[in-house]
């Protein structure tokens, strides 16, 4: 039959009320399905863990702004590539014990994909507080590898610190064992220079000419004992970012220091300004030096960086996966929409009228004949259609 375009809100509801167990029956049916069936989806649980980390502010102004070690934050994408590198996989899985099932090189490595894919690690911009989390199926297991990785995750940031720290001594002690060279090397030209003014007037038995002449051998003994050491630091660039931050530094106070004593312009005094600069680079470098020894000392009794577990993982007694209450609206979400599509279909295969209207649109022009019969109850009314009907077909 043909569907009208006149119908109403009654009619809609009219139509829901008639056609409401194509509806029920497939909600209550697919949603009992989806819950029945979520309890066969294998169960995840997430374990995780909260680190606050307190970067101690050094308030002593002789290490004010001096301090060597970077920032957490900045060695946390380095510190996440450690946590999911090979070796701390493969470390991981020992200490689980899960290393007795693996026969094959391929077994490894498909475990290896699993945990780092199952493993976050993430800390906030600006924030100072690091979640761990890690899902599984084994909700004592997924505790075990969260504290196991936060365990390697503070060692493995206070190591990173510590190394930090002792490459910027390495790297200063190294510049002031060539700033001590150049000063031996300025002395060295000084008493030259002091000679070759005094044998002018003097022979070469002349107390100060030989006092000079041994002084001159003692300085080209010692530098020559340091020259092979010397070269290979002044050929060495700076490489980690660390040695490049103090290599930076020391240029800025080379500069300063450097344009203090651009007074010394005479020819006459450029040995000695030479000397002078190297000399106060080399007492910064000194100083500098202290300042890398009590920050390592302040980070080795744990002054300087500290870690402190806001919440330890604990073994979770829910799954996260699978949520059943979820799974159950989906099904009933879909069985609805399933029991519309019944419902449309169903209406629009059924021939028989729904009412007065539809006889009248089927019937016209007797229309105006069904709307007069219209006025009679409505069991008359039906009667009488019957009996138009019944003629009609005879008369075809």
């Amino acid at each position: 039959m043909e569907i009208t375009h006149g119908l109403n809100i009654f009619a809609y509801l009219n139509l829901l009320w008639r056609r409401k167990w194509l509806i029920i029956v497939p909600m209550f049916i697919v949603g009992l399905g989806a819950f029945i069936g979520s309890g066969f989806i294998p169960k995840e649980y997430v374990a995780s863990t909260l680190i606050l980390v307190e970067e101690q502010k050094l308030m002593n102004p002789l290490i004010s702004g001096l301090a060597v070690s970077s920032s957490v934050h900045n060695r946390l994408p380095t510190t996440k590539e450690q946590i999911l590198s090979w070796n701390s996989m493969v470390n991981l899985i020992k200490e689980l014990g899960l290393d007795k099932r693996i026969y094959t090189q391929e077994d490894l490595e498909d475990l290896v994909r699993e945990f780092r894919k199952d493993i976050y690690v993430s800390m906030p911009k600006g924030g100072n507080v690091v979640r761990i989390s890690f899902r599984g199926k084994d909700p004592v297991m997924v505790r075990d590898v969260v504290k196991i990785i936060a365990d390697n995750f503070i060692s493995q940031n206070l190591e990173s610190q510590g190394k930090e720290t002792s490459t910027a001594i390495e790297f200063i002690k190294n510049q002031i064992a060539l700033y001590r060279y150049r000063i031996k090397q300025d002395e060295l030209k000084k008493y030259k220079k002091k000679l070759q003014d005094l044998l002018i007037d003097s022979t070469e038995k002349h107390p100060l000419v030989i006092e000079l002449r041994n002084k001159i051998a003692k300085l080209e003994e010692e530098l020559k004992k340091e020259e092979e050491n010397i070269k290979q630091i002044s050929s060495t660039t700076p490489r980690t970012e660390q040695e490049k931050r103090v290599y930076r530094d020391l240029m800025v106070e080379y500069d300063k220091i450097k344009s203090s004593a651009d007074n010394l312009d005479d020819e006459a005094d450029a040995i000695e300004k030479d000397k002078r600069i190297n000399e106060e680079i080399y007492a910064m470098l000194k100083k500098r030096l202290e300042t890398a020894k009590i920050t390592q000392s302040l980070e080795s009794s744990k002054q300087g960086l500290k870690f402190r577990v806001l919440d330890p993982p604990r073994v979770p007694t829910k799954p996260v996966r699978p949520n059943r209450i979820k799974y159950t609206v989906f099904g009933i979400v879909l069985g609805a929409a399933l029991g519309f599509f019944l419902m449309i279909l169903s209406e629009l295969l059924d021939t028989s009228f729904k009412g007065v209207q539809d006889a009248k649109n089927y019937l016209t022009p007797m229309g105006k004949v069904i709307g007069e019969l219209s006025r009679f109850n409505e069991e008359e009314l039906e009667k009488d259609v019957r009996k138009i009907l019944r003629s009609r077909k005879k008369s075809i």
